[in-house]
């Protein structure tokens, strides 16, 4: 059998498993499950010869329990944690006119750029009816734990003969980042009883975390060899903390039976702390700290007027803000960036019609930014900066059309209009710039069918989903002026098709063809420049190509 040059050699394969044990009737509870998942790679490294580079295995755990001592009591604890073990990047590489190299989806990194990371959750909640309204409590920690290498041979290991006046020719560069971050967060919330004319609700957040952001260059010849002159080439450490604060409340009045009010105000603090420790070959020995605090007032108010049990009109008009914090200390990077703050304007409709065989969402928006929050590259790496203004404006509707039990058909789309209101000099955007990776028209359409064939039930279905074009970056493009970095990424459309079949009401089998027609429209694109800011190459990654997949399931 002849292989697709772009398919995978080794199959996906897939396990997982669910139980659910009543223990003692009415009050305990529990449920179990585990899942793992090895997806194989389609890169091929034309540096060191290995074909399908980026597969990678996920393994998960999730275990929940329910105790109900007394009517008005109910305790669920739960824990989860998943591993991610990724060999290398789903990049590919193109040279500087826009051609690939290789077969096409190739890389040619010296090193594994692997990817590998640690989850764990753990959540206790309880609730206590007491009459007029609910008191709830919700503890968690989590632990987060992800090491990421990168190949930066190409950005730093040309700089070889530059640091030792040629003495020492170009070199091998891995960059490895481990990040590890610790949170504990407690929510307190009172809620009124249901189905009365005002319905209320209060509550207090709480959140503690520490983070770690270890970065290490080390310095090697082609040959693998350290290069003691130079390594390491840099060590760079971002230790942080963030602690915020929140009072929050909504309450929900009805005026008749059709007219509702809706509103929420929050008011939090946070107070971060942070430290670069440095030093290295090409990084200053220094040792900075930092700190800052803000105070942010949000809130939300949606009106709703309910024509018929099928049909509700609704605005509504709400803040945000995402919290500033610290950058690595780089030269053309900002060491700090602050808060971005954002107004959120919406109509919609929320209709069932056709004698609730059509459901229809239907919504207008406008959001207005403030300092928003975007990427700055730099020569190895990308921290954030602030872009000024930017308003998002556009339309999203989605349908969904059952003509009988067992037909069902399903579209959405949006239309979005992402732009930047005025000049960013510190990311080089202008006003009118597109906002990066935010297309104007996407899409989708599904078709799912329910049938029974000589005692067995099946189901088939497919989708098409579009996404139009979209650029990597405000500012101008590499192609037009040298200094800039931005990538016009064109549309591209995959097609989906899935079924199965159960037998006895116990055993399914199923199979499934992702982008059957092997769709290869990029999801991202990015110039990447050397220690000296000469553009060096562009990476690009590409939507995964045509997945073929079979599953057994059966229920105990």
């Amino acid at each position: 059998m002849a292989r697709n040059k772009y398919a995978p050699a080794n199959p996906n394969s897939t396990l997982a498993t669910v139980a659910n044990v009543p223990l003692v009737t009415d009050q305990l509870a529990a449920t179990a499950s585990f899942a793992y998942r090895k997806t194989p790679g389609w890169i091929d490294n034309i540096q060191t010869g290995r074909n399908d580079q980026n597969s990678f295995d996920q393994i998960g755990f999730r275990a929940s329990v329910l105790w109900q001592p007394i009517d008005k009591l109910r305790i669920r604890l739960s824990g989860l944690h998943q591993e991610i073990d990724s060999d290398s990047s789903a990049e590919f590489v193109q040279d500087l006119t826009g051609d690939s190299i290789g077969n096409g989806r190739s890389n040619f990194n010296y090193v594994p750029e692997r990817f590998k990371s640690k989850f764990t959750n753990l959540a206790g909640t309880a609730e206590y009816d007491l009459g007029f309204a609910s008191l709830s409590s919700t503890t968690s920690y989590s632990d987060v734990n992800r090491l990421e290498v990168t190949d930066a041979s190409r950005i730093f290991g040309v700089l070889f003969p530059l640091l030792t006046g040629g003495a020492i020719g170009p070199g091998i560069t891995p960059f490895r980042n481990r990040i590890t971050t610790e949170k504990v967060t407690e929510e307190l919330r009172l809620t009124s009883a249901s189905g009365g004319r005002f319905e209320w609700l209060l509550g207090y957040f709480f959140t503690d975390e520490d983070s770690t952001n270890h970065q290490l260059v080390n310095s090697f010849d082609l040959n693998g060899d350290v290069i003691a002159p130079l390594d390491p080439l840099a060590i760079i450490d971002l230790p942080s903390t963030y602690k915020e604060h929140a009072l929050f409340g909504n309450a929900t009045f009805r005026f008749t039976d059709q007219l509702w009010l809706t509103g929420g105000l929050r008011w939090a603090h946070n107070e971060q702390t942070f430290r670069q420790i440095s030093t290295g070959a090409i990084v200053p020995t220094e040792d900075k700290p930092g700190k800052s605090d803000e105070s942010i007032v949000t809130y939300s108010i949606s009106p709703q007027f309910h024509l018929d049990d099928n049909t509700m009109f609704y605005g509504r008009v709400a803040t945000g803000y995402r919290p500033g914090g610290p950058n690595v200390i780089f030269p053309g990077v900002p060491p700090t960036f602050k808060a971005d703050r954002i107004i959120n304007y919406e109509l919609g409709v929320k209709s069932r019609l056709a004698n609730r065989t059509v459901t229809l969402d239907v919504a207008l928006f406008q959001m207005d930014w403030d300092d928003i929050q975007v990427t700055k590259a730099f020569p190895g790496g990308s921290g954030l900066a602030n872009g000024g203004t930017a308003r998002t404006r556009g339309l999203e509707a989605a349908v969904q059309w059952q003509p009988t039990r067992e037909l069902i058909f399903g579209a959405n789309g949006a239309y979005t209009d992402a732009e930047l209101t005025e000049d960013a000099p510190e990311i080089s955007g202008f006003n009118g710039d597109q906002l990066p990776y935010v297309p104007k028209f996407s899409g989708s359409l599904t078709a799912d069918y329910r049938f029974d064939f000589n005692g067995v039930q099946a189901e088939v279905g497919g989708g098409i989903r579009y996404t139009g074009k979209r650029y990597s970056d405000v500012g101008v493009s590499f192609f037009d002026d040298p200094s800039g970095g931005k990538f016009t990424l064109g549309a591209y459309t995959a097609l989906d098709l899935n079924g199965s079949v159960t037998f006895n009401h116990r055993y399914k089998l199923r199979a499934y063809v992702r982008n059957v027609t092997d769709a290869g429209g990029p999801l991202t694109k990015s110039l990447i420049r050397d220690g000296i800011q000469r553009p060096s190459f562009i990476t690009v990654i590409p939507v995964q190509p045509r997945t073929i997949g079979i599953g057994l399931e059966a229920e105990f």
